[in-house]
C-alpha cells in the first residue's frame, strides 16, 4: 500500500465502514455509503472517458457532492479542481482552460454562467449537475444529473492500481495575477496538509486504520470548500476516522451555524479569519440558552490573522474552547499557529509558534539571525517553486513535491 490520497481513504471505510462520515442537512453518510456514493461518481466519470490524469471541475457550494467528487477523482487516479462559484465568465473561463478541465460537476444555479464560456472550452466534454433551488435554465447545455449518474454506475470499486505520485491541485485565489495551479505529489500533500488530525504521524500507510479506531473528531467547516482551508480540514478529518458535519445553508447565518454545532456536538470549528469569527462571537448571547456550545473544544482560523479583540472575545465567551490562529500557503501546508485559551494574555501583535520543519530564510537563502525580517520556508515534502506547462496539468502552477532542501513560501492558504 502507497500514501495515495483514495487508497488510505479505502482502507479508513474498511476500519470503521459503519461510523458516520458526512452529514448535511438531512443526508447522513456512513463511512461504506459514502465510499459507494464516491465510487458510482467515479465509474461514471470512467464511462465518459475520464481516467489518470484528467481533471474534474467542482463548481459547487458546500454539500456532500463537493467531497464524493474529490474522492471519487483520486479513484480514477484524476484530478479534482476546486472552482471559486463567485468567478464571473472571464474568471472562470481561464480558470477552465488554464487546468485543462475534462468534466465539470457544477451546482444548477451557476448554469448560465457555465454556458457562456462553454463554446470556448471543447475539452469540456462530460456536465454533471446538482440539483438546487433553481430551475433548469434555458441553455444548450445538456448536463447528466447527480442523482441519475450515481445511479447508472456500479457502486464497487474495482479502480486500477494507484500511486503516491498521483496528482492533487489546489487553485490558489490569485493574490498576485490570475490564479494558479499549486501542484503535490499525494503523498506530500498527505503529510504537508491533509494529515493535520493524524498524530503522531504514520510511519506505514497501512497505520491509519489504527488511528482510524480511535478518530472522535467532529469537525464543521464553515468556509466554503472550493478554498484549501475548508477542504483540507475535512480530509483529514475523514483520514482520521472523523465525522465531518456541513451547513446546509447557503449563506452565513451565524446563529443557525451555532445551532448546528450544537446539535450536531461538532468538536471542530474551522473559519476563515475575523469576517467569520465577529459575527460569531457577537451572536453567541443571543441564542437560546438551550443552544450548548460546551462540546465545540477547538476553532481554527486560516487564511487570514483573527484579531486580537476578536480572540479575546472568544475565550471570555467560549472559556472552555482553544481558538487557534493558523497559517501557511497553498505550496506548503500549515507552518505554525497561534493559541488562545481563557486566561491567557492575548497579544496586541501577531506572535506564531512555527512547526519543526518551518525556518526563517534572510534575502540570501540562508538561516536568518533573530531579529532579522525574511521569508518562511519548509523543508520535507516540498520542492522550488516554479512555474511550467504540461500537458494535462495546469498551464500556470505552483509546484509542491519532495525535496531535500527548503522552500520559501507565501503566508496565505487557499
Amino acid at each position: 500500500m502507497e500514501y495515495n490520497l483514495a487508497d488510505l481513504w479505502e482502507r479508513v471505510v474498511d476500519t470503521v465502514p459503519d461510523r458516520e462520515a458526512i452529514i448535511c442537512g438531512d443526508r447522513r453518510l456512513t463511512y461504506t455509503a459514502a465510499d459507494e456514493r464516491a465510487n458510482r461518481l467515479a465509474h461514471f466519470l470512467e464511462s465518459k472517458g475520464v481516467g489518470a490524469g484528467d481533471h474534474v471541475a467542482l463548481y459547487l457550494t458546500n454539500g456532500t457532492e463537493y467531497l464524493e467528487g474529490m474522492l471519487a477523482a483520486f479513484k480514477l487516479r484524476a484530478v479534482p479542481v476546486n472552482v471559486n462559484y463567485r468567478y464571473v465568465e472571464e474568471e472562470l473561463r481561464y480558470l477552465l482552460d488554464d487546468a485543462d478541465v475534462k468534466a465539470v460537476v457544477y451546482h444548477r444555479t451557476y448554469e448560465p454562467t457555465l454556458a457562456a464560456v462553454l463554446g470556448d472550452l471543447p475539452d469540456v466534454q462530460t456536465l454533471v449537475v446538482v440539483e438546487d433551488d433553481c430551475d433548469p435554465t434555458d441553455t444548450a447545455l445538456d448536463p447528466i444529473e447527480y442523482a441519475a449518474a450515481l445511479a447508472s454506475a456500479s457502486a464497487e470499486r474495482g479502480f486500477a492500481p494507484r500511486s503516491a505520485d498521483d496528482l492533487y491541485i489546489l487553485y490558489t485565489g490569485g493574490t498576485t495575477g490570475m490564479p494558479k495551479g499549486v501542484m503535490w505529489r499525494a503523498e506530500d500533500v498527505f503529510f504537508g496538509a491533509l494529515a493535520t488530525l493524524v498524530t503522531p504521524p504514520i510511519e506505514r500507510p497501512e497505520e491509519i486504520a489504527e488511528r482510524a479506531l480511535e478518530g472522535r473528531t467532529r469537525c464543521l467547516p464553515a468556509c466554503p470548500f472550493m478554498h484549501g482551508t475548508a477542504h483540507w480540514m475535512a480530509l483529514s478529518t475523514l483520514y482520521s476516522g472523523g465525522t465531518v458535519v456541513i451547513s446546509p445553508e447557503r449563506s452565513f447565518d451565524p446563529a443557525h451555524l451555532w445551532e448546528l454545532v450544537a446539535r450536531e456536538k461538532v468538536n471542530f470549528l474551522v473559519i476563515v479569519g475575523d469576517a467569520f469569527a465577529r459575527p460569531l462571537v457577537e451572536s453567541i448571547e443571543h441564542l437560546d440558552p438551550s443552544v450548548d456550545l460546551s462540546q465545540c473544544s477547538v476553532v481554527l482560523s486560516g487564511g487570514a490573522i483573527l484579531s486580537p479583540s476578536v480572540k479575546a472575545l472568544f475565550v471570555e465567551k467560549l472559556p472552555s474552547t482553544l481558538v487557534i490562529d493558523g497559517y501557511g500557503s497553498s505550496e506548503s501546508g500549515g507552518q505554525g499557529q497561534s493559541v488562545t485559551v481563557a486566561g491567557s494574555e492575548v497579544s496586541s501583535v501577531p506572535r506564531f509558534a512555527v512547526n519543526a520543519e518551518t525556518t526563517v530564510l534572510d534575502e540570501n537563502l540562508q538561516i536568518a539571525a533573530p531579529g532579522v525580517v525574511g521569508k518562511l520556508a519548509r523543508r520535507s515534502g516540498t520542492t522550488r517553486i516554479r512555474r511550467r506547462r504540461r500537458r494535462r496539468s495546469p498551464r500556470s502552477t505552483a509546484s509542491a513535491g519532495r525535496s531535500r532542501g527548503t522552500t520559501p513560501a507565501s503566508t496565505t492558504t487557499g
